[in-house]
């Protein structure tokens, strides 16, 4: 009931200011209210539906080994979130087979408590999806605390070539790809090309990636088209033919400083893959940024899921991950009775990831095998992620002081080596 009021205030806000005010303004006064507007709606409206969570147990047989397991799951019906450790996620990492979902019922955040000591001895793991808010009592609850998702930006003083340099290979592969395509781009405002991209390129692509439809005429439809009120549209084009694009969103009426990557269009006919069109938006707005003295680009929130498509392919362009400002929510997870369930540690293992030690981001990588300095010196290169404090693996082997040193000094503190899951989670007050 409580998600569903909710929802619904931020659908009444949304059709009243975006159907029937937004395009009534100046374009000054538009620019900063539609921005307050979607502030409002998802810093607020949005954060306070974590206070009101969906309670279930799921029951069945993990993936690995086909033995029991419990899980209790508190988590938001709320779309307005990445699908990460919703429960068909947990389900389909976890679970070979569910043979029972008890439904516990609805509960306020701060109940959640007497939910927890009265199933606790009879589940392997705990997983709660709220909001940020809340991060410290899950610390201190010795939860380990997942962000749904980070920030990614990249910084782009100093020369050109220094901004160059942090692409990785298979960045720099893409780049001989464009050149070798001679794909070029322009920058516009103008109107009808703008909406030549938001209907041909965004909306097909945004169906075929998200499967989600936007109806023209519709609230959504207007928010998302607002923001191209704010900055630049940068269209990709091989030849004649355009291949993809991308919104730069920047305050034109502020210093320059952030540009903001927004709304995603690749051309869904186009053989957009093997001929790196895709390439063409991390590139060349780096270029046009740097050209145009900006001092940051931003490339939006991006998943806490180390192997993770999308975090990868940003990954390559040499960016930093920060806590996200705009996207709050957090995972808690916890293993329950000294839990060694083995589905639980393969879910792991076939997750690394990113958690908060206090408000600080750390790498978690989970090895269920000895680790030698060449594996450690493969998984740095793989993982690692500027703006980590530091990047902990997790094997549960006995490992002599002395190569955790040698492993300290070669990586200088930024790769940390445990033998216990449960050493991972720092309970200290923050």
């Amino acid at each position: 009931m409580i998600e569903k009021i909710f929802t619904k205030i931020d659908e009444i806000i949304s059709e009243i200011y975006f159907n029937h005010i937004h395009k009534f303004l100046p374009k000054k006064i538009r620019i900063i209210i539609s921005g307050n507007v979607i502030l409002f709606r998802y810093l607020i409206l949005h954060r306070l539906e974590c206070f009101h969570l969906s309670v279930i147990i799921l029951i069945g047989k993990n993936k690995v080994d086909g033995s029991n397991l419990k899980i209790l799951l508190f988590y938001l019906k709320s779309k307005a979130s990445y699908q990460f450790f919703t429960e068909d996620f947990i389900i389909e990492e976890l679970f070979e087979k569910v043979t029972e979902r008890q439904r516990i019922g609805n509960v306020f955040i701060w109940n959640i408590n007497k939910i927890i000591k009265k199933y606790s001895s009879n589940v392997d793991a705990i997983f709660i999806k709220t909001d940020r808010f809340f991060r410290r009592w899950l610390q201190k609850k010795s939860f380990l605390v997942i962000p749904e998702v980070v920030d990614m930006d990249s910084d782009l003083s100093g020369p050109v070539e220094n901004v160059l340099k942090k692409f990785h290979g298979s960045a720099k592969e893409d780049v001989r790809r464009i050149k070798k395509y001679e794909y070029i781009y322009e920058v516009t405002n103008d109107p009808k090309k703008i909406d030549f991209y938001y209907q041909k390129l965004f909306i097909p692509y945004t169906k075929l990636k998200h499967n989600r439809v936007i109806k023209p005429d519709t609230a959504y439809y207007n928010e998302i088209r607002s923001l191209f009120e704010c900055g630049n549209t940068m269209l990709f084009k091989d030849k004649d033919k355009y291949i993809s694009g991308v919104h730069l969103r920047h305050n034109p009426y502020k210093k320059k400083n952030k540009v903001s990557m927004l709304c995603v269009g690749i051309n869904i006919d186009y053989d957009y893959v093997s001929k790196r069109a895709g390439a063409c938006i991390y590139y060349f707005p780096i270029l046009w940024a740097k050209k145009n003295n900006f001092s940051k680009i931003a490339w939006g929130a991006t998943p806490s899921l180390l192997d993770n498509g999308i975090y990868r392919y940003k990954r390559k362009w040499g960016p930093e991950i920060k806590k996200s400002s705009g996207i709050t929510r957090i995972i808690g997870v916890k293993f329950t009775n000294g839990s060694k369930n083995i589905g639980l540690l393969n879910f792991f293992e076939n997750n690394p990831l990113i958690y908060m030690d206090n408000t600080e981001l750390r790498g978690f990588v989970y090895m269920n095998s000895p680790v030698n300095i060449n594996d450690v010196e493969h998984i740095y290169k793989k993982y690692f992620t500027p703006g980590m404090t530091n990047l902990v693996i997790i094997s549960p082997y006995n490992y002599q002081e002395s190569f955790k040193e040698l492993v300290s000094l070669k990586y200088k503190d930024k790769i940390v080596i445990l033998d216990n899951i449960k050493r991972l989670i720092d309970t200290k007050k923050s």
